[in-house]
């Protein structure tokens, strides 16, 4: 599902609509999607800061549009996974080969320019090469 139809206007609209329940209400959540919709909202627009978010380079999941692009995806997951393991494993290496290996990854990233192997599994692979090395930076 490249699109699920839930458009920026339509999440706006049901923003509205939530904040509007919520004054008349006392502050109680909405009944439709109980006050996870504007949390969600919140994410999204944070995560605007840092992505593009263009629906047909994103995932879906249950035609809910994922907070990030495949290739912002595959960047900042392995950094913050590595964020976390990082302190718990101890893994010797040379900055030297970190460089390398990005500069390598990002010249194969030119080939999404080809519209043929332009796919958000292969964006999301790309960015994770990306992310690997630059995480222990």
């Amino acid at each position: 599902a490249a699109n699920s139809g839930y458009t920026p206007l339509k999440r706006r609209i049901h923003r509205k609509r939530c904040t509007q329940w919520q004054q008349n209400f006392g502050g109680r959540p909405c009944p439709a999607c109980g006050g996870v919709t504007l949390v969600l909202d919140i994410i999204h627009n944070f995560c605007k800061l840092i992505c593009h978010q263009k629906p047909e380079r994103s995932f879906f999941i249950n035609d809910f549009q994922f907070f990030l692009c495949a290739r912002c995806t595959g960047i900042y997951l392995p950094i913050f996974l590595l964020l976390f393991t990082y302190p718990l494993v101890e893994v010797k290496y040379s900055y030297k080969h970190l460089f390398v290996f990005l500069f390598l990854s990002l010249i194969i990233n030119l080939l999404t320019y080809i519209e043929i192997i332009d796919t958000n599994i292969i964006r999301f692979i790309l960015g994770s090469l990306i992310g690997f090395p630059t995480g222990p930076f």
